[in-house]
């Protein structure tokens, strides 16, 4: 089309599929249907082109070059069930906006872009987010709702560069696929499968690194998380790695990898509790003194023993007292707790590298 071509309220009862076309002119598809799908292969795109409230199931681009303005989306909003761009190339002239979207399937495969003018803005994906062997360095996305798509795949890509705006990604653990989808990506894309858990890892690197650098340091903590998880994969079974599976194990169960101050503090509490109860069942299962005796009183109440009931108030307050003077980090004095030696070390061990958890989660959380 050396002039362009025009498929503005054009009706297609059926699938269209344009192949080896070239477009010279500006080329528009505005409030065009098509009741099935639209291909586009081997397409090249000189001039401007828009797909702007277009009506259809499903577009797909395959192998298509863009060298001037590129656009898909709506004036309001469009909805869609599947776009998908595979094998493209956007020139470094071209300008492309995606837009006012609602769809289905987002896949993006094989993707070349040498232009710094991408944006991807106002669109949600509701099922499944595909981003493939991809450079999408240097893109835009602003008010990009992924929260509510259950599966979100990003692979081998490029974001490095990449600008995110109100970008709602919804729980990030999902981003981890399971072993299957591993394998799928890995045979498609040519990667040695050793180096699987790598690649996830170094695409949530980047996402890290990306949103650091925006100072979104929330969004930033939990690629962080993801990319200590996507390791710990990476190591796993290895056995010149033991240490360093021994601590991403820690580091994950403690307090996912400094993503939740709350898990280390329940973990704090709950040690607090087991190793005091221990040492109370040692205490009382020793010779008999004057607090022993008060305590079987006190908890086997019968009136012939004589107990007062102030005397019972005072033990439980100084029972309630003695456990959180157990608890305190700065408390050395294990004999004033009548606790073995054997319970109070490794106590005090595991209990400080519970509270490290907690300060440096929250150091992470509030960057202070």
């Amino acid at each position: 089309f050396r002039q362009g071509a025009n498929f503005n309220d054009a009706t297609f009862h059926d699938s269209v599929k344009f192949r080896d076309v070239r477009f010279s002119g500006n080329s528009t598809f505005e409030a065009t249907i098509i009741e099935d799908s639209a291909w586009f292969e081997n397409c090249i795109f000189d001039e401007s082109v828009s797909f702007l409230d277009l009506s259809v199931p499903a577009l797909t681009f395959h192998s298509a070059t863009i060298n001037g303005h590129f656009r898909i989306g709506a004036n309001l909003v469009a909805k869609m069930k599947h776009l998908e761009l595979f094998q493209c190339t956007f020139k470094k002239d071209a300008v492309v906006l995606i837009d006012n979207l609602i769809v289905d399937t987002l896949s993006i495969k094989h993707l070349v872009c040498l232009s710094p003018a991408i944006k991807i803005g106002s669109l949600q994906v509701i099922k499944e987010l595909n981003i493939n062997d991809s450079m999408l360095s240097g893109a835009e996305m602003n008010n990009v709702s992924l929260e509510n798509a259950p599966i979100m795949n990003i692979f081998n890509s490029s974001l490095s560069k990449t600008i995110f705006n109100n970008v709602k990604w919804g729980n990030v653990e999902r981003m981890m696929p399971d072993p299957k989808t591993i394998s799928e990506n890995m045979r498609s894309s040519g990667v040695n499968m050793r180096h699987s858990s790598g690649v996830y890892r170094d695409t949530f690197r980047q996402l890290k690194a990306a949103n650091e650098e925006q100072k979104n340091y929330l969004q930033a903590n939990e690629f962080y998380m993801m990319e200590m998880k996507a390791y710990g994969e990476e190591i796993a079974g290895k056995p010149d790695k033991r240490q360093e599976r021994f601590e991403f194990w820690m580091g994950d169960k403690l307090s996912n990898f400094s993503n939740d101050w709350v898990r280390p503090i329940i973990w704090f509490l709950g040690l607090t509790g087991i190793c005091y109860l221990l040492s109370f069942l040692i205490y009382i299962a020793g010779p008999m003194n004057e607090w022993q005796t008060l305590w079987i009183d006190h908890h086997t109440y019968i009136p012939s023993t004589g107990g007062s009931f102030t005397e019972f108030v005072y033990f439980d307050l100084r029972e309630f007292s003695n456990f959180f003077a157990f608890m305190n980090p700065l408390e050395t004095k294990y004999q004033d707790h009548n606790t073995p030696a054997l319970i109070w070390i490794p106590y005090k061990i595991l209990g400080g590298l519970m509270i490290y958890q907690i300060i440096i989660s929250l150091r992470r959380k509030t960057r202070r």
